[in-house]
């Protein structure tokens, strides 16, 4: 029986991108230190064809992640409470506060925290 790591390699090295895309987090975080260790360990006996599949599988692991960690969407909700929204907007490197000083981006949080109260009720 294979272990999760070989699938995961498998799945990796043969391009499954569809496969690849129901993989965890966890997992892919899990693979890319296994597969660390193998492309080392493969580098030193000689083996650099495997290596370098080993190397291009982890890069292909952190695109995944880099992808998945993109569509993780933070959303305020407005139990989170003014505050918290003020805070988001102010530590924001969103583009649409580029020119924007604290003042102007509280009171972008506060109007933005209103509206949503609004639509929540």
């Amino acid at each position: 029986m294979k272990s999760k790591f070989k699938v995961l390699s498998d799945i990796l090295d043969n391009r499954k991108e569809s496969q690849l895309d129901e993989v965890s987090m966890d997992l892919l975080a899990r693979y890319k230190i296994k597969a660390a260790e193998d492309a080392s360990k493969s580098d030193r006996s000689g083996n650099y064809i495997k290596g370098d599949k080993r190397t291009y599988g982890i890069g292909r692991a952190t695109k995944k992640e880099f992808i998945k960690n993109l569509s993780l969407k933070e959303e305020l909700k407005v139990s989170d409470g003014m505050k918290q929204w003020i805070k988001d907007f102010q530590d924001s490197d969103a583009p649409q506060f580029d020119e924007k000083d604290d003042e102007e981006r509280r009171n972008m949080a506060i109007a933005a925290f209103l509206s949503a109260k609004k639509k929540e009720s």
